[in-house]
C-alpha cells in the first residue's frame, strides 16, 4: 500500500469514529430529554433548554466536572438531567432560597454569566448549583417568577460583581 492511501484510510477511520461518537451523543441527548420530560409529564412546562451546562452542586466541591444536559423549569420544581454522566438534579420551588447571576462557581467560570440557584436540601442544608444558560436574566426572572407564585415568597436577585 502506498502512503497516500494508509493516510486517506486513517482520515476515513477517524472521520467515521467522529460521526459514530457524535451519532451516539445525539441519542444519548435524546434519552436524557425523554427521561427528564417523562419525570415531569403531570406538571406543567414553564421554561426548558437542551443547552444547559451545569458547574456542579457545591456540596460536591471543586473536584466534579461539569456538564451538559437539559434544564427545565414548571411549577413545582427545577430539574436538570446531565447527559454524560446520567445524573438529575430535582429542587423543589419552596426549596430555592436565591437565584443570582455570577461569574463563578466552584472555581470556574465563563465569559458570560451563570445562574446560580442556592437552595436548602432535604437535609435542610444550603447548597447551590449554576448554570450556564442562553439567557440568564430571562431565566433568573422566570425561576423568580415560578417560586413567587409556588410559594408566594419573592426572591431578590443579586448580581455578584460581573
Amino acid at each position: 500500500m502506498s502512503g497516500i492511501t494508509i493516510s486517506t484510510l486513517a482520515i476515513v477511520a477517524g472521520l467515521s469514529l467522529v460521526a459514530l461518537l457524535l451519532f451516539r451523543l445525539a441519542k444519548i441527548a435524546r434519552t436524557r430529554q425523554e427521561e427528564v420530560l417523562a419525570m415531569l409529564e403531570d406538571e406543567t412546562l414553564l421554561a426548558a433548554t437542551r443547552h444547559a451546562n451545569c458547574f456542579g452542586l457545591e456540596s460536591l466541591g471543586m473536584t466534579q466536572t461539569r456538564g451538559n444536559g437539559i434544564l427545565a423549569l414548571t411549577q413545582t420544581r427545577l430539574a436538570f438531567g446531565m447527559l454524560v454522566p446520567r445524573r438529575f438534579i430535582l429542587v423543589p420551588l419552596e426549596r430555592i432560597q436565591n437565584v443570582e447571576s455570577v461569574r463563578w462557581h466552584l472555581g470556574k467560570g465563563r465569559l458570560k454569566p451563570l445562574v446560580k440557584v442556592t437552595f436548602l436540601t432535604e437535609n435542610n442544608k444550603v447548597d447551590s448549583v449554576a448554570w450556564l444558560l442562553g439567557d440568564t436574566s430571562r431565566w433568573i426572572e422566570q425561576i423568580k417568577n415560578a417560586v413567587a407564585q409556588r410559594t408566594g415568597k419573592k426572591l431578590e436577585t443579586s448580581t455578584k460583581r460581573l
